[in-house]
Order: structure tokens, then sequence, then C-alpha cells
């Protein structure tokens, strides 16, 4: 009867418990990925740990299973060990996840080891993927062996918005904190965005998010819109100390093996224990405003821009011993300058709604590099006129 009704009974996300399916490889060689597991499980869900082992001659794809209790411990509750012979591991794996479990407590999350250094890597991916069309939560874990789980004192998660992996990644870390290994951990939620102007707004919602599910962690807004780093590069650096880093995948990429499997390790050779997950259909996509899209600033029309082009005449290259070059170069700058001033002037403060404040940086930045380059030219050419030198309009800045 209870499992009649568990098998009817359709689970809110708050309510979801972790159902996981491991694949550890053979006994002792990763007991990392068992010991996450029994953190996230602990007392609140259920782990079924698959022992496999390859037999390439054997006449059927599985022996007979054997469950095993590892030595020295206690097996916890709702944690089972499996000992499986198989053909070939991969597809052990893809068997399994296709028909173990049954109704009221399927499975609904498989984790593995990520194979930096897998023998068949393509198939490795054709398991990820399979795992992803039969609508599971994917756990890829990438084990530092030198740092392991560090202090277990800072957990980074790095904030995908508008998909559901942000939301498994949360529900992770509010299992993982229940344990007695990570309770005293300081998770950080960081989101990179490239659009100043929804840096407050996407700070608020976050923060808020957190507090309505109830958990405490920093929010880390970071602005790459002047810099324009690459996200791997912004990674690397703000989570170098972390102990434990989640990361999304989607699952469309995993469809190129081979660009997933290098960029994925391009990026966690540089970082420490590393969660690499994609969620299931189960939990909702989220979104915090990231995805809003940026304001562009101003530009100049077609016909301006051609107007512009007939007035500069061809910048001669100049000679180091060539001064009659110097002074070309010179005056065609000044026509240039000459060019931007109107454009701040007339254009930009004619849009001024459309004009932010990191855009006003931006023109005054190109005014600071033309100003240096007028003032390399004066010390060379010393009796030349010195242009105008103005900066952006005020009512941009503010």
């Amino acid at each position: 009867m209870r499992l009649h009704q568990l098998s009817r009974r359709k689970t809110a996300e708050r309510n979801w418990r972790p159902n996981i399916i491991l694949f550890s490889g053979r006994a002792g060689v990763r007991p990392h990925l068992v010991d996450f597991g029994k953190w996230l499980v602990d007392k609140r869900g259920m782990l079924s740990n698959f022992d496999l082992h390859e037999e390439p001659d054997s006449k059927h794809l599985f022996s007979r299973p054997r469950q095993l209790v590892p030595d020295g411990e206690d097996t916890p509750q709702g944690i089972f060990h499996r000992q499986l012979a198989c053909r070939n591991f991969y597809e052990g794996m893809e068997t399994i996840t296709q028909v173990y479990g049954f109704s009221g407590i399927d499975p609904n999350t498989v984790m593995l080891g990520w194979a930096r250094q897998s023998r068949d890597p393509v198939h490795f991916t054709r398991v990820i993927r399979h795992c992803a069309d039969l609508d599971y939560n994917i756990l890829l874990m990438d084990y530092d062996r030198e740092r392991g789980f560090g202090k277990k004192q800072k957990i980074d998660i790095w904030w995908a918005d508008g998909s559901n992996n942000a939301v498994l990644a949360v529900t992770i870390l509010k299992f993982l904190k229940t344990s007695t290994a990570w309770q005293e951990a300081e998770p950080r939620i960081l989101v990179v965005i490239n659009d100043s102007t929804i840096e407050n707004r996407v700070y608020k919602n976050l923060t808020e998010l957190l507090e309505a599910q109830r958990i405490e962690a920093k929010v880390k807004v970071i602005n790459n819109v002047i810099e324009q780093r690459p996200t791997d590069e912004i990674i690397k650096i703000e989570s170098r100390d972390a102990d434990l880093v989640l990361l999304s995948i989607s699952a469309l990429s995993i469809h190129n093996p081979d660009r997933f499997i290098t960029r994925t390790n391009a990026l966690v050779n540089d970082l420490s224990t590393t969660l690499i997950l994609c969620a299931s259909s189960y939990f909702e996509p989220l979104t915090i405003g990231v995805e809003s899209t940026p304001t562009t600033p101003p530009s100049l029309s077609t016909k301006d821009k051609e107007a512009i082009k007939q007035d500069l005449p061809p910048l001669p290259t100049p000679h180091e011993t060539s001064n009659g070059s110097h002074v070309a170069v010179y005056n065609n700058l000044m026509c240039v300058y000459a060019g931007i001033e109107r454009y701040i002037e007339e254009e930009a403060v004619v849009n001024m709604a459309a004009v932010d404040a990191v855009h006003a940086r931006w023109f005054q930045d190109l005014t600071r590099v033309v100003n240096r380059s007028f003032q390399t030219l004066e010390r060379r050419l010393p009796n030349m006129p010195k242009p105008r030198a103005r900066p952006v309009n005020r009512r941009i800045a503010e």
C-alpha cells in the first residue's frame, strides 16, 4: 500500500530527495565518490553504489549481482552496495540506468567520476548523454587527489541563470550542509554579468531567493562589462581557494564529445575538487535577471560614418626619421579627435537615456587614450598646436 502511494505522488521541488545511482568503479578505487554520496543522502535519501569490473569474455552482459558490505564499517541506512561483472563498463552503466529501480522510489540522479583520461572518451560521453536522455540529474566529480576536499570550509557555486542547473546546485548545497562533514562550510554563490544596469537587481533577486530557501550563503556579482574576460578565466581566479566548486553543463554541449571533454579538462585542471552537474527536467528553470538584454550604446548612423570617412584622408605610415610623416599623422589624428568629440556631444547626449555609466566610462577611456597619443606626439613635435582636451560630457558620466 505504501509503495502504491509513493508511485502516485508527485513530489514538490522542496520535498525532493536524492536517490542516487553511483558508479564508483572497482572497490576502493574512488572512495571519495562513496563519501560524497553518503554526505548527500545521509538519513534523507538513497544511494545504490555499483562496483563494476569487466569480464570481456563473459557470455552474459552481467553476472549475478552480489551485495557488498564494506569492511570495517556498518552500512548506513539507505545505502546499498552491489558488485557486478560486465562485458563493458559503459554498456553496463547504460543498462543499469535504464532498468534499475522500481515504481515509487525510482532513482533520480546518476553520479560518477569525471573521466579526465578515459580510454574511451567518446563512449564515456555517450553514457552521459544517455543519462540526460533518460532525464536523470547528472553529477560528475573531478577529484583533486592532492587537496581532496580540503578543509571542507569553502564551497563555490557558479550560477547559470535561466537554467534549472542552478536550482539543482542549490539543492545539492542544502543536502551537503546537513551532513556533519560540511555543516561549518561557508558557501558562495557567484554570478557573472555583462550589463551594469542589472547588477543591483541580480544581487537583490539572488539574495531573496536564498532567504526563501533558508540558505545562508554569500552572494558575489562579478561585473565583467569593462574587462570582458572569458568566464572560464574568471572561474579559475575566483575559485582557486575553494574546497569544492559546483559548475553547470548544458545537455546540448555533451553532443560534441571532443569539445566537451577538452574544454572541461582545461577548466577543472586549475580548480580543486569540482562537481559538474546537469539537472533533469524535474527542476524548473529559474532566473534572477542575468538574461536581461544589455543596453546598447548609441551608434553612428551609416550616413554619419560615411561622412567621417570622406573627411579623413588616408593615414600615411610614419617613418622614424620623417618629421613630415609625423605631421601628417598628427593632423589626421586631430580630425579623428574632432569626430569623437562631435559624436559624444551631438549623438550621445541626444540619446542619453540609452547611455549608462559603463558606456560613459568607455568614452572617458577613449578620450584618455587619445590624449596620451597626443602627448607622445608633442614630445617629438613640440611646435604643433595642442588639441582641446575635454572630458566626456558630465551629464553622461552621471
